[in-house]
């Protein structure tokens, strides 16, 4: 008995120096990281499919939350690096996400200064947390973790080129975005998005569907 109990403890040691999860904890860490992109995810489609029941308002948001998606891609690798570092406390890491953050906040301030709205700076916060909440709820570790890191920034860099050449070369159903619903929502501009917004929202449900996937799959 207390063989196969020491046999048990060895192996989740060893599981954990190789970066294994270690129980069922690291699957619903797994789920609980990738929380955001389901929510993100699930909010596009709603647009997509219920626009005037959402708010036509919310059109322009969401093109302005793939526009700085990119920009929450690069600083999620730079900034994610703090966080690998196991000499750092979970407090000084913190503060330098919190400081980092806030030099990338002012790249999406200037989105939301050029767009007349502060809807750009607080989707680059919500989308920062969705790249960096994994790290605290399903840790992993030191050589792991790193390798996780960069799996998932170049997922997402794939996962957004990829998602912009489909639903600009594919046919994108207008499903609740009829003309009337363009009409009211009155984006600023032109180009594919500002004449068929089903495409930004198609673009949003289809990228942060498949990054939820890949960070639960990881």
């Amino acid at each position: 008995m207390d063989q196969d109990v020491g046999g048990s403890v060895k192996q989740k040691r060893n599981a954990a120096e190789a970066g294994e999860p270690l129980s069922e904890h690291s699957s619903l860490g797994k789920v609980a990281g990738a929380l955001t992109d389901v929510l993100s995810c699930g909010f596009f489609l709603l647009t997509w499919v219920a626009p005037l029941t959402v708010g036509v308002e919310w059109i322009g948001n969401l093109m302005a939350v793939m526009l700085v998606e990119f920009l929450a891609v690069h600083s999620g690798g730079l900034i994610g690096l703090p966080l690998l570092d196991p000499a750092y406390s979970r407090v000084r890491k913190t503060l330098i996400v919190v400081g980092a953050g806030a030099l990338y906040m002012i790249f999406a301030g200037a989105f939301s200064y050029a767009m007349e709205t502060w809807w750009p700076a607080a989707a680059f916060a919500w989308l920062l947390l969705s790249k960096l909440i994994l790290v605290w709820l399903s840790p992993l570790p030191h050589a792991a973790e790193r390798d996780r890191q960069k799996k998932l920034v170049g997922f997402s860099v794939l996962a957004y080129i990829g998602g912009i050449f489909l639903t600009t070369l594919l046919w994108v159903p207008e499903l609740g975005v009829t003309d009337e619903v363009r009409n009211l929502a009155d984006l600023p501009g032109s180009g594919l998005w500002v004449d068929d917004p089903q495409s930004v929202l198609a673009f949003g449900f289809l990228y942060f569907g498949a990054t939820a996937w890949f960070k639960i799959r990881l």
